[in-house]
């Protein structure tokens, strides 16, 4: 419907028959307004003056579609209705938020009104979704009806929030760089995103698994003397699995990730703190619910662009 709209602009301007000459001569109807610029300027075997031709019909032709355009959308975003909730996601009220930190976007016939940085966690956790250790990205969807945003809302949120005073996240600005592809962002940043749905898949694992995992590393990389238990109730398995969560990141990391060099760096840091751990808490499983636990440095690995940018 678009394409048949710009080529009926295209009909009423003038010398428009010089145009249709030229299409019979090559034998080709375009299938969009491009292909007149792909076939009869860049590619063509047209005269300069034949090409000057068609590059100003063109634009001729564009700037009076846009202008349709334009005043279609101002005309139904100004007939639609808002959605009825005056609340952020979280439940506050976002009369209490300036406007450049809010949105108002049509969708679905509807408008609704969004906080930035609601719409920048939504789209973080979209681009970095993982089913267990695979990243599996999604579409950034509407909350309040969970049908996907459109191309054009995606560029109407990027800009609003390039031109408020948030800063973009990494992963935005690069999908917005790779035109919101997903299929190139995941080839770009699959090791990335790998490393990422590593860290989701230990924060989703059951108890039972984190504890058996736990025993593993231990086993593997605990150089002392002394008997750890690890058969212990289900309270206490959360309290020593939640103690040790940093320990079973770079754990997983190092089973797991693509990126070599950060799986060595993981390694090195992971066998030498988890055995510091232990030295700085003697009899470990058997005090630590005493609260008599001393902190362990983790060196620079958790000072990682990952961890900084990816994963917090």
């Amino acid at each position: 419907m678009k394409t048949n709209l710009f080529f009926y602009i295209l009909k009423k301007i003038n010398n428009y028959e010089k145009l249709n000459s030229y299409l019979d001569v090559f034998k080709i109807i375009p299938r969009s307004k491009f292909e007149i610029l792909q076939f009869y300027i860049i590619k063509g075997l047209l005269t300069h003056e034949q090409k000057e031709h068609i590059w100003d019909l063109f634009n001729k032709a564009q700037k009076i579609y846009l202008g349709f355009q334009q005043f279609a959308f101002l005309y139904k975003f100004k007939k639609s209705s808002f959605f009825e909730m005056e609340k952020d996601l979280l439940y506050n009220s976002l009369e209490k938020y300036p406007e450049n930190q809010k949105i108002t976007i049509l969708h679905k016939n509807k408008k609704y009104i969004f906080r930035l940085t609601d719409l920048m966690k939504c789209w973080k956790k979209a681009l970095t979704h993982s089913n267990e250790l695979f990243p599996e990205i999604l579409d950034l969807k509407n909350p309040y009806t969970n049908i996907p945003f459109l191309k054009h809302n995606l560029y109407n949120i990027f800009f609003k929030i390039y031109f408020s005073n948030f800063k973009i996240p990494f992963l935005i600005q690069e999908f917005f760089n790779l035109n919101f592809n997903k299929r190139n962002f995941s080839t770009k940043f699959s090791i990335i995103l790998k490393d990422i749905a590593i860290i989701n898949c230990v924060d989703a694992a059951d108890i039972e698994e984190l504890r058996e995992d736990v025993q593993s590393m231990f086993e593997k990389y605990y150089r002392g003397e002394e008997q750890l238990d690890f058969y212990l109730d289900e309270k206490r398995t959360r309290e020593l699995l939640k103690i040790l969560k940093n320990y079973i990141y770079l754990y997983y990391i190092v089973l797991y990730t693509r990126n070599i060099e950060f799986k060595k760096m993981c390694e090195k840091t992971l066998n030498r703190e988890l055995n510091c751990f232990i030295k700085y808490n003697t009899s470990f499983f058997r005090i630590f619910f005493d609260g008599n636990i001393r902190n362990v440095s983790y060196g620079k690995i958790f000072k990682n662009i990952l961890f900084k940018i990816f994963v917090r």
